[in-house]
């Protein structure tokens, strides 16, 4: 499932920074480095093929690639496969860092199952030319393609972290939510009927760029006219889909 795409490719991020640091803990076995090192290598590979996957399935429904997408499966699967079997390879010989690094990802009803009915999950997915999103509600998955793609949504945070900065005495600037409504735009106002009755937003954001905002000062308009969503949302932000299984 989709959801499962973006836990993957996030959690070859999350996932590698804490291998990195459990194997410097272990940096004096020169087998489990070795075993690290090329878990490490696979995680990013298979991350890169399923976001190329995700792409193309959106190009898919214009172009109707049946070929190109099977090989990409194919190849998906091959990394999957290797991927368990390194995985078990550690597991069986170093459990503990086994348990400290797993990132097994939620299947999107086990994340319904854990959501009240005003409860949303929202998981976002951004490349280079595309982002996407899945919004989770306790009976439904809606799969969303957004306007935007990662290096629009990097320059919109950094606009918006500038106009955050203090001045020379320490004080914040007053900005309005229209400040903020260029991203509100791109990456929340096309979730918002499918968010239809909920008061809690539990976000998994990406590493990057998205965290780097929070998104209760997303202005959703232009103008005078415009509120902050914080006014609207209680928001909640998870370091992994696999979080939720711990609220």
């Amino acid at each position: 499932h989709g959801t499962e795409l973006a836990q993957l490719a996030e959690a070859s991020l999350v996932g590698a920074n804490i291998a990195q640091m459990a194997a410097r803990f272990a940096g004096k076995d020169d087998e489990l480095a070795r075993l690290v090192r090329e878990q490490q290598d696979l995680g990013r590979k298979l991350a890169t093929a399923e976001a190329t996957r995700v792409s193309a399935l959106s190009a898919a429904s214009a172009q109707g690639d049946a070929e190109s997408e099977a090989q990409l499966q194919k190849d998906i699967d091959t990394e999957r496969a290797e991927l368990a079997r390194r995985d078990g390879e550690i597991a069986a010989r170093f459990p503990a860092y086994q348990a400290l690094t797993s990132q097994k990802p939620v299947s999107a009803t086990e994340a319904q199952a854990l959501l009240a009915p005003n409860e949303a999950m929202v998981v976002y997915m951004l490349v280079k030319r595309q982002a996407f999103a899945w919004v989770v509600r306790h009976d439904r998955v809606d799969f969303i393609e957004l306007p935007t793609n990662r290096p629009d949504v990097i320059t919109q945070v950094q606009f918006i972290r500038s106009k955050l900065q203090p001045d020379d005495a320490g004080k914040l600037p007053e900005i309005a939510p229209a400040t903020s409504n260029t991203l509100y735009k791109a990456i929340f106002a096309p979730l918002e009927p499918s968010l239809a009755g909920a008061s809690k937003i539990i976000l998994v954001p990406p590493q990057g760029a998205l965290q780097g905002i929070p998104f209760g000062a997303l202005g959703d308009g232009e103008g005078a006219g415009g509120h902050w969503l914080a006014k609207r949302y209680a928001f909640e932000v998870l370091p992994s889909v696999s979080s939720l299984r711990a609220l």
